[in-house]
């Protein structure tokens, strides 16, 4: 499982895309408010929260 950072955004999305293309295991990590448009369709685990938030941070690492 490999977290993903700013998925919701033109490269991140791209990156992620890659990344299943490749046969990997995707897990993003959005902001609430984040619209997802870009994700739609993909196969990804999804995780609500902020990276200053150390919390849903270790939380959404587990497992990766």
């Amino acid at each position: 499982m490999i977290l993903v950072t700013g998925a919701t955004g033109f490269v991140g999305s791209a990156v992620v895309r890659r990344l299943i293309a490749f046969g990997e295991q995707v897990r993003v990590l959005v902001r609430q408010e984040s619209s997802r448009l870009n994700l739609e369709g993909m196969d990804v685990s999804v995780c609500v929260g902020d990276v200053c938030d150390d919390d849903s941070l270790v939380a959404a690492l587990e497992g990766c």
